[in-house]
């Protein structure tokens, strides 16, 4: 879908400032902060109403909006989480594993890098 308008769109994080927080971003520090608020490799353009429904959702619970783009979303996320260290939970990896088979994605050997321990 093409927009001429800019107002029709946000530009939104990938992985959400709200989870990342939550799982270890109150433990950074502000530069760290900063540095993944404006990280080019989390963030996206998103038409308004599709962000607005995203909210503070990742991938494994927001409902993937396009097929075709879905495994580089996933693989653009995991690449977020991993550079930050940002863990996922047990029933998140194998959710991650689940979409990943459903749509047809190739994931890293391994995930385990993800998981809360």
């Amino acid at each position: 879908k093409y927009y001429r308008n800019a107002s029709d769109l946000d530009l939104d994080h990938i992985i959400p400032l709200e989870f990342a927080h939550t799982r270890i971003g109150y433990k950074w520090s502000k530069k760290r902060r900063k540095d993944f608020s404006l990280d080019p490799l989390n963030l996206i353009l998103l038409n308004k109403s599709m962000n607005r429904s995203k909210q503070s959702k990742i991938f494994t619970e927001w409902p993937r909006q396009s097929v075709r783009y879905f495994c580089e979303y996933l693989l653009r996320s995991l690449r977020v989480l991993r550079k930050y260290q940002i863990p996922l939970t047990q029933a998140e990896m194998i959710k991650t594993r689940k979409l990943s088979v459903e749509n047809r994605c190739r994931l890293p050997d391994t995930l385990d890098f993800l998981i809360i321990k």
